[in-house]
């Protein structure tokens, strides 16, 4: 996709940069992972949530993402961006 050109960066000969775009997504991971443990009811701590499931699913991670995505339906069932959690 789009998004793993621009966060992986981009080779014209050999093409996007699949572990660089991996290894960011991980890095994305432990500074949420840190955060949501630190400070769960910050004013983002929704779009963390989200954002931390959806980075699960990008690095192929189903079962974690599954995991994360119930957490953050079962904290905010009202949230808008609830419907992608169920894609």
């Amino acid at each position: 996709t789009l998004f793993r050109v621009i966060q992986g960066g981009f080779d014209k000969q050999r093409g996007p940069n699949e572990a660089r775009f991996k290894q960011a997504l991980n890095d994305v991971i432990v500074t949420l992972n840190r955060y949501l443990e630190k400070y769960p009811t910050l004013k983002d701590a929704e779009r963390m949530f989200l954002l931390r499931a959806k980075s699960y699913r990008e690095l192929g991670d189903s079962k974690t993402a599954a995991a994360m995505f119930t957490d953050f339906v079962t904290r905010y069932p009202n949230a808008r961006d609830v419907p992608l959690a169920y894609i």
